[in-house]
């Protein structure tokens, strides 16, 4: 008796499952979406929500996510691969009509004139150009850099510390004790950055991904590419009392129209694991919002592939409302900084508060999209706001 009622148990389960799958199915024929559409739409709406029970946060029935997904594609010719860190997913909380993709940001970010921001973007990629032109204007927010090499050859460059030696075990030599930063020159989201520590004359490297490696490893590791040592700069003790490990930088957009100056989004990245050597957001980080106004953190950082947090995992200390210091110094930094590159409509600048205030790590031209929009939804109507200002 009871295997009778298991199996007419189990039938109905199998006859409601599979009228779901139909409605589903139905649901993308009559939109026209292609099977290889489809199959990376159910991916997205399968995977988990980065807010769904967390606080009152609700996720829409699947019907819903799948319809939602289908309307950007059809809209945007693409998938929304940030549809669950958006929130876009979450009841009664965001709507899709305020987010831009990064297709559209880069059409209408074109400077007002006749200015192609393309034409000067080596200003901004090259991280030894871009130190050059800051530190003609404002040298003391540049951390130094000391050499530029490739595997064991020095590349002479004007503006570094040091270029006088014949390799580069040499210049790595000439360095006082304590800590450097080893990153590529027109490198991005602290791919094959290097944290580089002599003590006592020794030499020890530690890889973002890799843990510690050989002097050996470095040469291998830096053949292809040039690369920078730059100082090592250390967070003021109110940040680093929240985030121990790792340089936290923080990622303020600003837009220059009409050759005025406004802040589009801030956005703090914290490492989430202990020793790391960078804090991006591709390197299991954490992003969280940063009032423009006031300086404080806002009450959820998201990270990547993991749902999202309120309170740092190591340190314990609450996001919502932690106050940085030097902020309304922070941001006539960047704003200050924006008007030595009036040929940018945007751009995304890296920047570190230190013991003495802010320090300015490296500027991106193509700033990434989905940063501000993770952290506080769609961009466009503030776009649009301070376009138009």
């Amino acid at each position: 008796m009871n295997f009778k009622k298991a199996a007419s148990s189990l039938l109905a389960i199998t006859m409601l499952m599979a009228q779901f799958s139909t409605v589903y199915a139905d649901i993308y024929s009559s939109n026209g979406i292609s099977d290889k559409v489809k199959e990376k739409i159910e991916k997205i709406v399968n995977a988990p929500s980065h807010l769904a029970g967390i606080d009152k946060f609700k996720r829409k029935c699947k019907k819903e996510r799948i319809q939602d997904n289908i309307d950007w594609y059809k809209k945007y010719g693409q998938i929304n691969k940030h549809y669950n860190k958006y929130g876009l997913d979450i009841k009664d909380y965001r709507d899709a009509k305020d987010f831009m993709t990064g297709k559209e940001l880069r059409r209408l970010a074109i400077h007002h004139g006749d200015v192609n921001p393309k034409d000067y973007k080596d200003l901004i990629r090259d991280k030894i150009l871009f130190e050059k032109v800051v530190r003609e204007h404002y040298p003391e927010i540049m951390p130094a850099t000391y050499f530029k090499f490739r595997s064991k050859d020095i590349i002479p460059t004007d503006g570094v510390l040091i270029n006088e030696f014949k390799d580069t075990k040499s210049a790595l030599d000439s360095l006082k004790d304590g800590k450097y930063f080893i990153k590529e020159v027109a490198g991005s989201c602290g791919d094959n950055a290097i944290l580089l520590t002599k003590k006592s004359e020794k030499l020890s490297f530690r890889h973002v991904t890799k843990g510690y490696i050989s002097l050996e490893d470095v040469w291998n590791i830096t053949n292809k590419t040039d690369f920078m040592v730059q100082e090592y700069i250390e967070n003021h003790s109110d940040i680093k009392k929240l985030s121990p490990y790792a340089l936290s930088t923080i990622r303020i957009v600003t837009t220059r129209f009409h050759d005025n100056v406004h802040i589009l989004s801030a956005d703090m990245r914290v490492s989430c694991q202990e020793n790391a050597v960078v804090d991006n957001f591709h390197k299991h980080g954490a992003i969280v919002h940063v009032g423009t106004k006031t300086g404080k953190l806002a009450k959820y950082a998201h990270r990547r592939l993991e749902g999202s947090l309120k309170v740092h995992p190591i340190s314990k200390i609450k996001f919502e409302n932690y106050k940085l210091p030097y902020w309304q110094e922070t941001l006539e930094t960047v704003k200050k900084l924006h008007n030595i590159f009036p040929q940018f409509s945007s751009l995304g600048w890296d920047i570190a508060i230190t013991p003495t205030g802010p320090k300015i790590i490296e500027s991106n031209y193509g700033w990434d999209i989905a940063v501000p929009q993770v952290t506080t939804g769609g961009i466009r109507p503030k776009w649009e706001k301070l376009k138009n200002i």
